[in-house]
């Protein structure tokens, strides 16, 4: 069986709003890595939903 282990910086967890907002307004990074990785984003945005949830749509 493959495990997925999933490591995540300390920093990338703690995004604000107008860092998230900027990051999504870039879209291309060029030939650059992202600063974060889809799972930081996708973790922030949950933690900053007022119910802890999100759809994909958000």
């Amino acid at each position: 069986m493959n495990n997925l282990i999933i490591k995540e910086q300390q920093s990338s967890m703690d995004l604000t709003i107008p860092e998230m907002q900027k990051i999504k307004n870039q879209g291309n990074f060029g030939p650059n890595k992202p600063p974060y990785s889809y799972i930081s984003l996708i973790y922030n945005a949950i933690q900053q939903n007022e119910n802890k949830m999100c759809t994909i749509n958000e």
